[in-house]
């Protein structure tokens, strides 16, 4: 037990600090503590090391919100003489208080345990400010994820704008089209009466045909119904409407068809809006120098696959994975909807479609397609199936 000439000393020490500080022996017994203490639980100073253990403990629990709990730390500390410990109580008297509560044992210089001091520190204001600043950050958080909302709404009114502004691109781009093809129709019909101008005027017609079955895959065209199609048939009714364009850019049109290739499962004039949409994107590609398009039809399991072929420069390797994006494009006069609405029309007919280059030059679109016999099987699933993404793919209208 400290010697009261020590008291002295300590007392003296405790003074200068804000922290409540009470020393006790081994048993739990109060030997003194200090002016902050007697601030902090209104126990007055005097009465520590006068008062029984039991009373000073009831005095104690008198004043804690949670006493049985402020009992329970009591008992655990004093079983364990080296335990130290620290963690936060509540005081309700004299004054309401969060108080930091440390506690460790005392050891003389030779290492001999000789007591426990306990320290109390007020963080009631720190837990305050704590809390306002936890209640504006939850407060900013909701402004930040209103703000974010409303941002995604702004994006989609600019997405809604943008595609606005694409409508009339391809408007544009079909108009200026349209024109040079009458304007060819006009001059053709003007300089000639020759029997041979009937075919040039049947040419022009199938280029206003094939640009019309373009802005088809994207209107708001009601499907007809799906059934059997032969695809090689309508790759041969394409090439007759892009012939004329196909020639004025100097591209050959090159059909290879398997032998054993069965029809598709899908709706016809899909398909037509696909492939026409297909082929004129690979003559696009070739316009500048001419070069080949081939269309391939195999067969691979249950699934007819179809490969357009084309020469010209290729797609750079870093836009391959954005080809699909609606008004994508790397062409200056394009809008970049002929990918994706083709994406589309496959996707609702249960197929697949990719893009690559090709070893040699030029790129590669690929469409695998149901087979109609495979259909005849699962027939009431896929139904649905198509059903539901040509509605899907009417949505695209209001591009």
């Amino acid at each position: 037990m400290p010697s009261k000439h020590n008291n002295g000393f300590l007392r003296a020490l405790f003074q200068a600090t804000d922290y409540g500080i009470l020393m006790t022996d081994l048993t739990g017994t109060d030997l003194l503590c200090n002016q902050r203490f007697n601030e902090l639980f209104g126990i007055d100073s005097e009465a520590v090391g006068v008062l029984p253990r039991e009373e000073m403990r009831r005095l104690a629990l008198d004043r804690v919100k949670d006493p049985l709990e402020f009992a329970e730390v009591i008992d655990r500390v004093y079983r364990d003489p080296n335990l130290e410990q620290e963690d936060e109580i509540q005081v309700v008297r004299p004054v309401p208080r969060i108080l930091r509560r440390h506690t460790a044992p005392v050891l003389r210089e030779d290492g001999e345990l000789v007591g426990r001091i306990w320290t109390f520190l007020d963080v009631t204001e720190t837990r305050r400010l704590q809390a306002e600043v936890e209640n504006h950050a939850s407060r900013l958080e909701e402004r930040l994820a209103q703000q974010a909302a409303e941002l995604h709404s702004a994006q989609q009114i600019l997405l809604a704008t943008t595609q606005m502004r694409a409508v009339g691109a391809l408007a544009t781009g079909i108009a200026h089209d349209l024109r040079n093809i009458l304007t060819s129709l006009r001059l053709g019909t003007a300089a000639s009466h020759l029997p041979e101008t009937s075919d040039f005027l049947a040419q022009q017609l199938d280029r206003l045909y094939a640009l019309t079955h373009s802005l088809l895959a994207l209107s708001n065209e009601a499907p007809t119904e799906s059934g059997p199609v032969d695809v090689t048939e309508v790759i041969r009714f394409v090439f007759q409407l892009v012939r004329g364009q196909a020639e004025i850019d100097n591209v050959v049109l090159t059909q290879s068809p398997a032998a054993d290739a069965p029809p598709a499962y899908g709706n016809p004039r899909r398909l037509e809006h696909l492939f026409i949409n297909l082929v004129l994107n690979g003559l696009d590609a070739m316009a500048a120098e001419g070069g080949e398009l081939v269309v391939a039809v195999n067969r691979e399991g249950n699934r007819l696959r179809v490969d357009v072929f084309d020469t010209g420069p290729g797609i750079p390797e870093e836009c391959l994975s954005q080809v699909f994006e609606p008004f994508f494009t790397t062409r200056s006069n394009r809008t970049g909807l002929g990918l994706f609405s083709a994406k589309r029309i496959v996707e609702a007919h249960s197929g697949e479609i990719s893009v690559t280059n090709r070893m040699e030059h030029g790129a590669r679109v690929s469409v695998w397609l149901p087979c109609a016999a495979y259909n005849e099987e699962h027939g009431d699933r896929h139904d649905s199936i198509v059903a539901r993404r040509e509605a899907d793919i009417l949505q695209i209208g209001g591009l």
